[in-house]
């Protein structure tokens, strides 16, 4: 589903896909998603990390500028199904060269408790999905 890179020239692309009943996926959750991958993350590391693309991405220094829209579609069986993009200007995480990783990509004050709060509360899933769960579904 992502655009080719012809269609957004020295542009970053995040996308989500989410649909519930009787609403529709907010902005935030869909930042939220790609901003769990931090707890698969591994700061200080050269070179991309599997399952992180999205939130190397979210955290690009290099990246100065964000547009972010949102579409959505009501189903017939009552689901809401929102489509979210987000681009960043210049690209990032993307043929950077490997410590272009461990310079655009900054540990700062980043709380590593935060990562343990997500698992005890049993909301992890992997990229933190179960959150959002419904009976329909969520992906990003």
């Amino acid at each position: 589903m992502e655009s080719s890179y012809t269609e957004r020239p020295e542009q970053g692309e995040n996308l989500s896909l989410g649909c519930y009943e009787n609403r529709e996926q907010t902005a935030e959750e869909a930042i939220k998603m790609w901003f769990d991958e931090v707890c698969q993350y591994t700061f200080g590391k050269q070179g991309p990390q599997s399952g992180t693309s999205h939130f190397t991405q979210l955290v690009w220094k290099d990246s100065t500028e964000l547009g972010i829209a949102k579409a959505f579609n009501k189903q017939s069986n009552g689901a809401t199904c929102t489509f979210i993009v987000a681009r960043y200007k210049p690209q990032g995480n993307f043929e950077s060269g490997d410590s272009a990783y461990v310079k655009n990509i900054e540990k700062g004050s980043f709380d590593d408790s935060y990562c343990m709060n997500i698992k005890k509360a049993g909301l992890d899933g992997g990229y933190g999905f179960k959150r959002f769960q419904s009976k329909y579904f969520a992906i990003s």
